[in-house]
């Protein structure tokens, strides 16, 4: 049907007893100065597009006068299913059950992508360094240094007990020089300035460095200048929580056992084990290149 004009000043309007399905066009919107409609007696469609004028014939009860007896009509599948009741007692679902195929797939799929979104943002907090170190080991790298390390002339200080030179020397240090010869570290046999103070000469070298290397053993607990230097290292590793790499050694007792501010750090950060299945390819990733 054309989209209905009213005629200026009409007040009854009497539908029933036709043959529409639908309302004609634009009719809902011409309604407002109608004191009494009828629309009973016609084989009105229920479907989708249904629930607009179902929602007009509930929000008119005193204009529409045969609002409980206006249903669908018999002639189709659809509509025959709810020939014997009024259009306005029908749900949305009812008259489009095509909704509730929306309903459940959103019902579904937004809780299940929340907790994928959930799962994914802790998983990546817990295993990000697994991962980028799985990628770097794979060839695959993608973080930059900070432009605030870009002058610092060395990689990384390695600071360890002169008591486990034996072990550091040619299992650390010279694996880390032969399995990447890039990297550029300080040494205390090497880069130390003689004759200038061991306090000074420690903080020198921790802040030439994008990082700091602590061999935690038993001996470097027992060194009063292995513990300035993790306490050095540490206030350094305030500022960035990057430039401080623990190594765990085999020799050290029980965690409880350890000195407080140990126990402290090794709590509230990622630290390496040696011998560990993935050392090297932790210890690699994570330190810097010049």
């Amino acid at each position: 049907m054309e989209e209905a004009r009213l005629p200026e000043g009409m007040v009854h309007l009497f539908l029933a007893n036709n043959q529409f399905r639908v309302p004609p066009t634009g009719l809902l919107n011409s309604l407002e100065n109608l004191s009494r409609v009828t629309l009973s007696g016609n084989p009105w469609n229920c479907d989708c597009g249904t629930i607009n004028f179902k929602k007009w014939i509930i929000s008119n009860p005193n204009v529409v006068q045969d609002a409980n007896i206006t249903k669908c009509g018999p002639d189709e599948e659809k509509s025959a299913v709810f020939a014997d009741k009024a259009i306005w007692s029908l749900t949305d679902l009812d008259l489009c059950p095509e909704k509730i195929v929306l309903y459940v797939t959103l019902a579904v799929l937004v809780p299940c992508f929340l907790l994928m979104v959930a799962v994914g943002k802790i998983s990546w907090t817990r295993y990000e360094m697994h991962v980028k170190v799985w990628l770097y080991s794979h060839g695959v790298t993608w973080v930059k240094e900070k432009d605030i390390d870009k002058d610092k002339e060395f990689d990384a200080f390695i600071s360890f007990s002169h008591k486990d030179q034996d072990l550091v020397i040619p299992e650390l240090i010279e694996q880390i020089e032969a399995r990447d010869p890039k990297v550029k570290l300080f040494i205390h046999y090497k880069n130390f300035l003689a004759g200038e103070l061991i306090q000074l000469n420690i903080l020198r070298a921790i802040q030439v460095s994008k990082r700091t290397v602590l061999v935690l053993s038993k001996s470097f607990l027992e060194s009063e200048w292995c513990m300035f230097e993790f306490r050095a290292a540490h206030i350094e590793a305030l500022k960035d929580m990057n430039r401080l790499i623990i190594i765990k050694m085999d020799d050290l007792p029980k965690d409880e056992d350890l000195p407080e501010e140990i126990q402290v750090y090794l709590q509230s950060t990622t630290y390496l084990t040696w011998g560990d299945k993935y050392f090297w390819d932790t210890l690699l990733y994570t330190l810097p290149r010049t």
